[in-house]
C-alpha cells in the first residue's frame, strides 16, 4: 500500500462541505491497509517487547584453581552443561515472544502512520495542527469527527445553506434555477434532509 492510494482522498474542506465523503474515503483507505481496527480504536497500540524472566549466561569456570580432568572439574562442567541446556529452554520462547512482540508493533507503528499521513495530506492546516498533538491516529480521528459532527461543520449544513441561498433573479432563466433547485433538492434527498411534501412543489 503505498502513497499514491492516500492521494486519492479528497482534502476536507474546512467547511466541512465534503465531510461525509471526505471520512468515507479515510474509512476505506484504512479497510486497504487492514487498519480499520487501528483508526476506530479497537486493536489499541501494542506494548513494547520485553524479556522478563531471561537467564543470564552461567559464570565462567576458574580453571586457574581447579586441576583440568580432575573429578571436581568433570562436575563442575556438567553443572556448566546442565544449566546452559536449562538456560536455553527457558529463554527461547521468551525470545520468540519478544521478537513477536517487536513485529507486531512494527506493523501497528506502520499503519498507524500510514494513517497519519492520509490525515496530513487532507486535513486544513488549522485541524491538523489542532489534533497532531494527541498520543494516537485514533485520538485525533475521533476528534476530528466530534468537530464536524457533533458541532454542525458538516456537508448537511452546507447543503442547507446552499439551499436556501437559493434565487430565481440570480439565474439567466427559470429552467435555469429550476436545475439547479432540483440538484439542490437531490443533495438534501440522498442525504435524508426532506423538506415537507408541500415544500418540494416546483
Amino acid at each position: 500500500m503505498g502513497t499514491s492510494d492516500a492521494a486519492q482522498i479528497p482534502k476536507l474542506s474546512s467547511d466541512g462541505s465534503n465531510f461525509k465523503k471526505w471520512k468515507a474515503a479515510i474509512e476505506i483507505y484504512a479497510q486497504m491497509l487492514d487498519a480499520d481496527d487501528v483508526l476506530d480504536g479497537s486493536l489499541p497500540k501494542p506494548p513494547k517487547p520485553h524479556y522478563n524472566g531471561l537467564i543470564p549466561d552461567a559464570e565462567e569456570l576458574d580453571d586457574t584453581t581447579i586441576v583440568l580432568g580432575s573429578p571436581e572439574y568433570n562436575k563442575k562442567m556438567s553443572a556448566i552443561k546442565a544449566y546452559n541446556e536449562g538456560k536455553e529452554g527457558i529463554n527461547k520462547p521468551i525470545i520468540e515472544k519478544a521478537s513477536q512482540m517487536a513485529a507486531t508493533l512494527k506493523a501497528w507503528k506502520k499503519m498507524a502512520a500510514s494513517l497519519d499521513m492520509a490525515l496530513l495530506q487532507t486535513l486544513p492546516p488549522d485541524i491538523w495542527q489542532a489534533v497532531q498533538g494527541l498520543d494516537t491516529v485514533h485520538l485525533r480521528w475521533e476528534n476530528i469527527l466530534r468537530r464536524f459532527e457533533e458541532e454542525g461543520l458538516n456537508e448537511e449544513s452546507s447543503a442547507w445553506a446552499e439551499f436556501f441561498k437559493l434565487r430565481c433573479a440570480d439565474q439567466p432563466n427559470t429552467l435555469k434555477f429550476t436545475d439547479k433547485y432540483r440538484s439542490s433538492l437531490n443533495r438534501l434527498t440522498e442525504m435524508k434532509l426532506n423538506l415537507p411534501g408541500k415544500g418540494v412543489l416546483y
